[in-house]
């Protein structure tokens, strides 16, 4: 697996398993013994079904798969034991997941998605998405003034946008980022909410999916329902 530098710059957070156009479909009960509610809004996540051998899937309900857990050895929670990547830490310890998976040998566009849901969070990096050894961006999540998570979107070319949804602690949103030479796509829970500059795709590399956060002053979350697909 290549990883370049990218072992040494990711402390913490996956082509085509659909097509790319807007995901469409009903609310997803919650797996049994998953706690945290669903959106009322929440829609069918992508899936891998009738794609390639490029496409990753990992949702959990047997481990956590492909997800590499790092961070402090004690004091933490990093697991996978009740259908989704759970990850809790306070006091500044590390917690994290990561996804990696190589990149085409040809030029690509790239559909990322990803089920979040919030307990606590510090406002710093919570989803965080590497491309090589320069590209990337990340979801920040912080519990605002009324209790309730709000989301940012940054990268280091647009810098950090809010993300305009409604949410509340512990309920699941499913984030689906589009990337192409034209830009990079945002749509939460089906609905788009946001279109920045194109990001740098490169071919013949890696691409991370990290969950998590180190120096963690408290994080508490899940992550569910994860697709990287080529096309």
């Amino acid at each position: 697996m290549l990883r370049g530098v990218l072992a040494t710059t990711i402390a913490i957070v996956a082509g085509a398993c659909s097509s790319f156009e807007a995901v469409e479909g009903a609310p997803v009960d919650a797996a049994a013994g998953d706690a945290a509610p669903t959106d009322a809004a929440a829609c069918a996540a992508p899936t891998c079904a009738g794609e390639g051998p490029s496409c990753r899937a990992e949702d959990f309900t047997a481990g956590c798969g492909a997800f590499e857990l790092s961070g402090d050895p004690s004091g933490v929670i990093r697991d996978c034991a009740r259908g989704k990547l759970h990850v809790a830490a306070k006091n500044t310890l590390d917690a994290v997941g990561t996804l990696w998976v190589d990149t085409p040998l040809v030029p690509f566009a790239t559909r990322i998605s990803a089920r979040v849901a919030v307990t606590a969070w510090d406002g710093g990096s919570m989803l965080r998405i590497t491309l090589g050894a320069a590209s990337g961006f990340e979801v920040r999540a912080v519990l605002g003034a009324s209790g309730n998570p709000q989301f940012t979107l940054c990268d280091s070319t647009s810098g950090c946008s809010p993300i305009a949804i409604e949410s509340a602690v512990g309920r699941e949103h499913l984030f689906v980022f589009d990337l192409t030479a034209d830009g990079l796509a945002l749509s939460v829970d089906c609905t788009p909410v946001l279109q920045r500059a194109a990001i740098a795709l490169p071919v013949k590399s890696s691409l991370a999916v990290a969950f998590g956060k180190n120096d963690a002053d408290p994080i508490d979350g899940t992550l569910d329902d994860v697709v990287v697909s080529f096309r």
